[in-house]
């Protein structure tokens, strides 16, 4: 379904400090970093896949068909 558009990165170290500990500056940066990307890379996807998916849908309305009762309204 995603193809090639699906990639994975690893942009910190993994599970660190857990419990009531913080995380330091080394752990939240590349988090945020990598936060960042993903989001990024989503708006480009979405935006690809609005670009490519509009087009002219045929109409009967086109063909001067008027709206019939039970299906237009």
């Amino acid at each position: 379904m995603l193809g090639d558009s699906f990639q994975t990165r690893v942009t910190g170290r993994g599970f660190v400090k857990i419990g009531t500990e913080k995380p330091g500056l080394e752990d939240v940066r590349p988090a945020e970093r990598g936060w960042t990307e993903a989001v990024a890379a989503m708006h480009r996807v979405h935006t690809i896949s609005v670009i490519l998916g509009t087009r002219e849908i045929k109409h009967r309305h086109r063909k001067g068909v008027k709206a019939q009762r039970g299906i237009e309204y």
